[in-house]
């Protein structure tokens, strides 16, 4: 709850005016715009990497093309859509695994308190590192891990177990 008694929303813009480091309106406005024009070069280069790797595995086009169509069919661009394009978004999570713009590293700030279960603890503030390029390459983890598998996600959940597990919509 902020000072003057209105609770404080937990977005981009309220943790830049948190950490005080940016104060005067311009200082905000111009962040918040540079954030905006790095996602949207992120989604116009994984749209660009989606193309160029269908355009590589021409195989894959009329399969996807027809999940598409029969889901749509029936439910429309809904959410209930999205999570019964299991084939697409396969594809779409192989291109992000390999390729995508947070190949790297992805960095989270600790929000509050939090003990691992391996009995790790990480105090409030502390910054985190996660080398997803390492984990997204490791064989103890996939199999051919570099391979560009579009459909290793889709088979990972016919198991039918925890299907939403390995699906990005989830």
């Amino acid at each position: 709850m902020g000072t003057d008694g209105v609770t404080n929303l937990n977005d981009f813009l309220q943790w830049l005016i948190d950490e005080k480091e940016e104060c005067t309106t311009r200082q905000l406005t111009l962040r918040v715009l540079t954030l905006s024009f790095a996602s949207i070069h992120v989604c116009s280069q994984t749209c660009t990497q989606v193309f160029y790797n269908l355009a590589a595995n021409p195989q894959y086009v009329e399969p996807l093309r027809e999940e598409v169509d029969t889901v749509i069919r029936e439910h429309w661009w809904t959410k209930k859509a999205m999570v019964l394009m299991q084939k697409v978004d396969s594809f779409l999570a192989e291109t992000l695994r390999l390729e995508g713009v947070l190949t790297t590293s992805v960095q989270r700030k600790a929000l509050q308190v939090l003990t691992l279960s391996d009995g790790t603890f990480i105090p409030k503030g502390t910054h985190l590192y996660v080398p997803t390029y390492v984990f997204h390459r490791d064989s103890a983890i996939y199999e051919n891990p570099c391979i560009f598998d579009p459909l290793r996600s889709f088979r990972l959940g016919e198991d039918g177990n925890e299907s939403g597990r390995h699906q990005m919509v989830a």
